[in-house]
């Protein structure tokens, strides 16, 4: 093949890829205006979990702002993931005032239909925004104890351990670390390295110091 005819090769598949990728950015413009229409007319019948989605859709594309207007909607109409999204995103910028009056005027709301593990979801999320306020440390660990023994929720029985070895009670921490199974154990690891990583103030360092406990522990 003379170089050419290779030249010419070359550019008619540069022109096909590029024509593939337009035509793939297209179909992504027309399947996220779907989207954007469907939301659209389901927020106009004011649905309160169409507001919970749309609001992660927003806060996750960049406009959190108004996300969190949307999530703030939805855990008012009683959607508890919608509460926990919004608790769990003001807990990693610091906005600690706002999840917890969020949390005391929508708890009572929340759907009868939700599972135990969505609320203990939304109450782990509060307790630790509640204490980077500086709450108290004995309820907080009480509701997790309670909560954690109840669904399974992990950070509900992960976070007692990080309390206890705080406060230098490491028979204590020893014991509670017998409820974190052992596959969970690298679950929650890297959850706390990623979150040190992308969260500021408090939270951040709640998680160094929950990473460096569970490296105490030899997990």
């Amino acid at each position: 093949m003379d170089w050419f005819t290779a030249f010419q090769n070359a550019s008619n598949n540069m022109q096909t890829a590029n024509a593939i990728r337009n035509q793939q950015a297209l179909n992504q413009n027309r399947n996220n205006q779907r989207q954007i229409e469907e939301f659209e007319r389901a927020l106009a019948s004011e649905d309160p979990a169409t507001m919970n989605d749309y609001g992660l859709y927003l806060y996750e594309s960049g406009n959190k702002e108004t996300g969190l207007e949307y999530l703030t909607k939805a855990a008012i109409k009683g959607v508890a993931n919608a509460l926990a999204s919004f608790t769990w995103f003001n807990l990693k910028t610091g906005d600690h005032e706002d999840a917890v009056t969020l949390y005391k005027a929508c708890r009572v709301k929340l759907h009868i239909g939700d599972t135990a593990y969505q609320l203990a979801n939304c109450d782990s999320n509060y307790w630790l925004n509640s204490l980077a306020l500086g709450g108290s440390e004995k309820d907080a660990e009480k509701t997790w104890l309670i909560n954690g023994a109840k669904t399974g929720h992990l950070e509900s029985n992960f976070y007692p351990i990080v309390l206890a070895h705080k406060a230098g009670d490491i028979q204590k921490r020893d014991k509670l670390a017998l409820n974190i199974k052992k596959n969970q154990w690298q679950e929650i690891k890297d959850s706390m390295l990623e979150e040190q990583m992308t969260s500021k103030g408090w939270f951040k360092k709640w998680c160094a110091d929950s990473y460096q406990v569970i490296e105490i522990l030899g997990h």
